[in-house]
C-alpha cells in the first residue's frame, strides 16, 4: 500500500462510507526542488504479480479492537509506468461490533504513468451488495513530487467522486525522517512521514485523519505500517471508529 488515503481508508472498511484502502501510489503531489547534497527517493515502478499482506487494527470509541487481515496485488503495469492494484480480503470476512460492520470491498485502483507521478486517477469498488461503485479522482491543487527527501513538504486538495456524490479531501504533511521500522514482515529501512486529511462526508460528520506512515522506498513507496488517529465533529454518530493500524505482513 501506499500513501492515498483513498484506497486507505474509503474503499477498504464499508462503516467509514464515502468513496474508495491505504493503498495506492497516488500521493498527493508541492515539495520543489530538493536542496543540494540532499538524499533523494525516486519511484520505484512496481512488479506485477507481487502481492503484500497486511493486518489492520481498528479501534471503536468503546476501545472494542477489531483485527481484519486483507492483501494487495499489482494485476497490471504498462510500459509507460503507470499500474493497476487491487485491494481485497480472500476471506472476504464481515465482522460487526457495536453496530460497526467492517468488510474490505474488493477495489481495483488505476494510477497513471511514471512521468505524471504515478497519481491515483480513478477506481472501482465492488460493494456487500454486489453492486460496482465507479469513482473517479481530480487533483484541483497540490502534488506530492518526486523524488521524495527528508524535509520535504506537501499539499493536496483533491475531489473524488463516486456516481453523484463528490468528497473534497485536503491532506498537509511532510517527510520526516529515514528511519528503521520492524513489522511482522521483517525489519525495512523506512521513509516516514506525518500527514493530515480531512474531509466532510454527506451525512455532515466532518473528519480529520492524522497519519504517521512508512514506506519502503525500495518497493515503490509501498506502505510497511501506518498509524491513523481520527478527530470527528458535527454529526458524529453513537459509534466510530477511533485509530487503525496497518502492518505488512508478508510480501511475495
Amino acid at each position: 500500500m501506499k500513501t492515498h488515503h483513498v484506497a486507505a481508508i474509503m474503499a477498504a472498511l464499508s462503516v467509514l462510507g464515502g468513496c474508495g484502502g491505504d493503498g495506492g501510489a497516488g500521493d498527493s503531489v508541492d515539495g520543489g526542488t530538493p536542496p543540494p547534497g540532499v538524499t533523494t527517493y525516486s519511484e520505484v515502478t512496481p512488479t506485477p504479480g507481487s502481492v503484500d499482506t497486511f493486518t489492520s487494527v481498528w479501534v471503536d470509541e468503546a476501545l472494542n479492537t477489531v483485527a481484519e487481515g486483507y492483501e494487495e496485488r499489482v494485476t497490471a503495469v504498462d510500459p509507460d509506468g503507470s499500474y493497476q492494484l487491487t485491494l481485497d480480503d480472500p476471506s472476504n470476512q464481515t465482522i460487526t461490533v457495536n453496530g460497526i460492520t467492517y468488510h474490505y470491498n474488493p477495489e481495483v485502483a488505476q494510477y497513471g504513468a511514471t512521468s505524471a507521478n504515478n497519481v491515483v486517477s480513478g477506481y472501482t469498488d465492488t460493494l456487500p451488495s454486489g453492486a460496482i461503485a465507479t469513482c473517479t479522482v481530480a487533483f484541483r491543487s497540490g502534488i506530492h513530487a518526486k523524488p521524495y527527501y527528508v524535509g520535504q513538504t506537501f499539499s493536496t486538495h483533491e475531489t473524488d467522486t463516486c456516481g453523484s456524490v463528490s468528497t473534497e479531501y485536503v491532506t498537509a504533511g511532510s517527510v520526516t525522517a529515514v528511519e528503521s521500522v520492524t513489522v511482522p514482515a521483517g525489519t525495512f529501512s523506512a521513509l516516514k512521514e506525518s500527514y493530515s486529511t480531512s474531509w466532510t462526508t454527506a451525512s455532515g460528520q466532518a473528519i480529520v485523519m492524522h497519519t504517521d506512515l512508512w514506506m519502503d522506498p525500495a518497493h515503490g513507496f509501498f506502505t510497511l505500517k501506518r498509524v491513523s488517529t481520527y478527530e470527528r465533529s458535527g454529526n458524529v454518530p453513537v459509534h466510530h471508529v477511533t485509530t487503525q493500524t496497518i502492518e505488512l505482513q508478508s510480501r511475495h
